[in-house]
């Protein structure tokens, strides 16, 4: 992941490339739901559970603007994190039968309930940022200066933890990370 430590110009440079082409293919209606100025409240809001969100939803997106879309993703984590993101975005697709099945109809589950949305302008002189959040995700940038002055929050989570039967038995998408944290206690 691209850090206030570790962004070189380069890699500042592909995030912001990234965000430009996705707001690049945006259409006005999508771009009435993606783009917030800088200083909006929305912009520091996250919430990780299943809900109604702002920014543009990939449900809401041509299959060419998805892939810009995940490429801003992208842009801004370590190879091993975007996969981790990927996985947990698929994920919904475990949790929904499980819930079913155990009479659980709260939340609809839903991979392209993922919403993307860019603060301000992507390399303009004034700060900007962007913003992937969904169920289990909350991932923040903030850029000026060409510079990332913020990666928070962040936030990955999945449940189960371990998936126990199906298809996907034995899937730990974060077991790298809780072990770790595990050996921590």
């Amino acid at each position: 992941m691209a850090t206030q430590q570790t962004a070189t110009p380069q890699a500042v440079g592909q995030i912001t490339d990234a965000a430009k082409a996705f707001v690049n293919s945006l259409n006005a209606e999508q771009k009435a739901k993606a783009l917030f100025e800088y200083m909006d409240g929305e912009r520091v809001f996250w919430y990780y559970p299943p809900m109604n969100r702002h920014g543009l939803a990939l449900r809401d997106m041509e299959p060419a603007q998805r892939e810009l879309a995940m490429a801003v993703l992208a842009s801004g984590l370590t190879p091993e994190s975007y996969e981790q993101a990927k996985l947990i975005i698929e994920h919904e697709e475990v949790l929904g039968p499980l819930e079913k099945e155990k009479g659980i109809v709260s939340f609809r589950r839903d991979v392209e309930l993922y919403y993307f949305t860019i603060f301000g302008e992507p390399g303009g002189k004034d700060p900007w940022g962007w913003r992937v959040e969904g169920h289990h995700i909350s991932i923040h940038f903030s850029i000026m200066d060409d510079k990332v002055i913020s990666t928070t929050p962040f936030f990955f989570g999945v449940n189960p933890a371990e998936v126990r039967k199906g298809p996907k038995n034995g899937l730990r998408i974060l077991g790298g990370r809780e072990d770790l944290a595990f050996d921590l206690m």
